[in-house]
């Protein structure tokens, strides 16, 4: 065979070859695209397109009349008992992916349409942070090079995985998740779960789909109803405060939505949620049939007017400032920007208040790159110790090594105790990684530095804390920097005892350490 045939040969069977994975893994197991729509543990695949994805559950529009629910794992236990009418949940499916409902809306057919009988479209927390959609649930429009990717490595990646998964003992996994999208899941006792944003801010991705979402309901005459979920504890201020501003720009686009989120009325406790901020069946109950839906004294659906903010002069611009707390919002201020009203921008630095929450938003969410328009009209905030140190412990918290390293060129104390704590202590509550530790040591940051541990009556150190989260890569990482420290040591003994509790020359250099350094 020549040299040129075995080349045509070659290249056709690997073409073959690629075709048919293809063919297998898009038309043969995955033609709906479960692998990547579908998130978390309740769908096991099993080489077959299921009841449940997103495209199959849509199929029931043809039979009838039906209320659609979009959410997340907060509304998956929706079901015909809880509304009281035939419910098509996506909430398993789609997983509050804004692109994604706007997708599979623009896939449905008229007589689909015709039979939406409403919407219920849950505005949540784990969904802000969305930049991009499942590509899926593309538009039937899609160009061939779309379409090309759709059907890419990606994909047959994720089929791989899933042949590893069905191979462990997690394949007999029951799905829970019936024809209609529901999910059904027996009753668990409460979980005290640490509450989790996914994002502190929106996504232009994120309000640009919903807003299209909101247009495609008012164009085909679909009620649709937005609304946030009660949670069981309050949250703390500083979140708080971050959701509230979010919800604000989110209630630009749809002008109403149905604000549970810290509602005191219902009466719900302990026996209605599952962790802190999922209610379980019962909990979904006691809200979708409560009065607050339609009673006009204990609703509490929120209405929100935007101004023309290129015509708004700056007593009613400070007025709405007031009133939807959106003086310290990024986007809001890139939007006054675009519209050309750099004065109302200044205004915003001027006033005391607005000048501190806005520096702290944008080392919070990496954004210093705004403050230049600051720093170039004269403002100079960094002269202020107090901004400067602020701004250091907002930058931590962002987890952004660029913006750590912005604070501390601008000025910040890197052993300041702004907050009753160190910044170096303050990043080990807040990161994972070694990065801006490194960061803050090369900085001159103490590593040698104790304080009073509010949850124990002793001191604590970097180490200490490294120890508590069980953080090996940190601890390592502390250790290698500082061996000789007096801290650290005390931190290897720690680790020494757990491995041989009965060394009793460790345990008296620990105890000897732990009374210098630890006891208060």
């Amino acid at each position: 065979m020549t040299i040129r045939k075995w080349t045509i040969l070659t290249i056709s069977t690997l073409a073959a070859l690629i075709f048919a994975l293809i063919f297998t893994v898009n038309i043969v197991i995955d033609p709906y695209g479960e692998f990547r729509l579908i998130e978390g543990k309740y769908n096991k695949l099993k080489f077959k397109s299921l009841k449940s994805t997103a495209r199959n559950v849509a199929s029931k529009l043809y039979e009838g009349k039906y209320t659609l629910v979009f959410g997340s794992s907060r509304t998956m236990l929706i079901s015909e008992e809880i509304l009281g009418e035939p419910v098509l949940n996506f909430s398993t499916s789609i997983y509050n992916n804004p692109g994604d409902i706007l997708a599979l809306l623009n896939t449905l057919d008229e007589k689909q349409v015709k039979n939406i009988q409403q919407i219920y479209y849950l505005i949540d927390i784990n969904s802000f942070h969305y930049e991009n959609s499942a590509p899926e649930l593309s538009s039937k429009s899609t160009l061939f090079l779309e379409s090309f990717r759709n059907i890419g490595p990606d994909k047959i990646a994720d089929a791989w995985k899933c042949i590893i998964d069905n191979l462990g003992p997690k394949s007999e996994q029951p799905n829970f998740i019936d024809e209609f999208g529901v999910l059904h899941k027996e009753g668990t006792s409460y979980k005290n779960n640490a509450v989790v944003f996914s994002s502190h801010s929106v996504t232009n991705y994120y309000l640009d789909k919903l807003s299209k979402i909101n247009n495609f309901s008012k164009s085909h005459n679909i009620k649709t109803i937005y609304f946030t979920l009660p949670w069981k504890d309050k949250l703390p201020p500083l979140q708080q405060d971050k959701l509230d501003t979010i919800f604000g720009m989110i209630s630009h686009i749809i002008s109403t939505y149905y604000d549970f989120n810290k509602d005191e009325n219902l009466g719900l406790n302990q026996n209605f949620f599952s962790d802190p901020t999922h209610l379980n069946s019962k909990g979904l109950k006691k809200l979708f049939k409560g009065q607050h839906w339609t009673n006009p004294k204990t609703t509490v659906l929120k209405k929100y007017t935007q101004p023309n903010f290129k015509i708004i002069n700056k007593n009613d611009f400070f007025k709405y400032i007031d009133d939807n707390q959106n003086s310290i919002s990024i986007d809001f201020v890139n939007q006054l920007l675009r519209l050309g009203r750099d004065d109302l921008v200044l205004a915003i630095y001027d006033e005391k208040v607005t000048t501190e929450a806005f520096v702290r938003e944008c080392f919070f969410l990496n954004k210093t790159s705004l403050l230049k328009t600051l720093l170039s009209s004269g403002r100079n905030y960094s002269k202020s110790p107090y901004m400067n140190n602020l701004a250091l412990y907002f930058a931590i918290m962002s987890g952004q090594h660029s913006s750590v390293k912005d604070a501390i060129l601008l000025g910040a104390d890197v052993n300041n105790n702004l907050f009753n704590t160190t910044p170096l202590l303050h990043a080990m509550d807040f990161t994972k990684n070694t990065e801006i530790l490194s960061l803050l040591l090369g900085s001159g940051a103490d590593i040698n530095y104790t304080n009073k541990n509010s949850k124990t009556d002793f001191k604590q150190s970097v180490f200490t804390i490294a120890l508590a989260k069980n953080n090996q890569k940190q601890l390592d990482f502390l250790l290698s920097y500082a061996p000789d420290s007096p801290l650290a040591e005390h931190a290897r003994l720690v680790l020494e005892l757990k491995k041989n509790p009965n060394n009793a020359t460790a345990y008296k250099r620990y105890s000897t350490l732990q009374n210098k350094y630890y006891s208060n």
